[in-house]
């Protein structure tokens, strides 16, 4: 009486694996824009001297270059520059964003992630990459975690149900000249996302 289309289910029993070695075979290369590049570490890819290669080993962190919204948040960073700049990536997960940023030439990158796991991973990445804490630094917490900091360019590649809540306190965080890329939102909020941003 609910209108409920039937469902068949199947259930099987999988044996125990290494997942942290199966899922490598899933991960390869990926060309988020013509110069950025986004790798596992255990696969070496050759660019040339206006390419940046991001060695990424994701864990269970978000931000493989995989997913379009990490490749528009890269490609509006490229776009964007961030030379001598001082920037914030909200939600590091990875790190993905604040690594390119650094490589991009920020003067200093902070990472903000709420899940521990992800604050880890980010911090092996950073050190992945060969750079410093001096240069990228990830702290867990929100968006509170930088109260009192001041930030040419802000990344928040986060829903908008996440976002919402966050907009008057990112707005205080930036600049007078400061710019914000938001990614991972859909297309259908739109108009809502631009009319709270307007409002904040």
């Amino acid at each position: 009486t609910l209108g409920l289309v039937e469902v068949d289910l199947e259930i099987q029993s999988i044996e125990e694996q290494d997942w942290e070695v199966e899922w490598r075979r899933f991960f390869k290369p990926v060309w988020a824009t013509p110069h950025i590049v986004v790798h596992p570490s255990w696969i070496p890819v050759q660019t040339t001297a206006a390419q940046i290669a991001l060695v990424i080993d994701p864990k269970m962190a978000f931000g493989t270059g995989g997913h379009e919204s990490t490749q528009l948040c890269l490609a509006a960073l490229e776009k964007e520059g961030c030379s001598d700049r001082h920037c914030l990536d909200l939600g590091t997960g990875s790190a993905i964003l604040a690594i390119a940023a650094a490589k991009l030439g920020a003067r200093h990158v902070l990472g903000l992630d709420i899940d521990p796991q992800a604050v880890e991973n980010a911090r092996e990445n950073i050190e992945r990459n060969g750079l410093e804490a001096t240069q990228v630094e990830v702290r867990q917490g929100g968006v509170e975690e930088a109260a009192g900091q001041r930030f040419d360019l802000v990344l928040a590649n986060i829903q908008s149900h996440v976002l919402r809540p966050l907009l008057v306190q990112i707005r205080d965080l930036l600049e007078a000249s400061g710019r914000v890329v938001f990614s991972g939102l859909l297309g259908r909020e739109e108009e809502a996302f631009c009319q709270w941003a307007e409002e904040a």
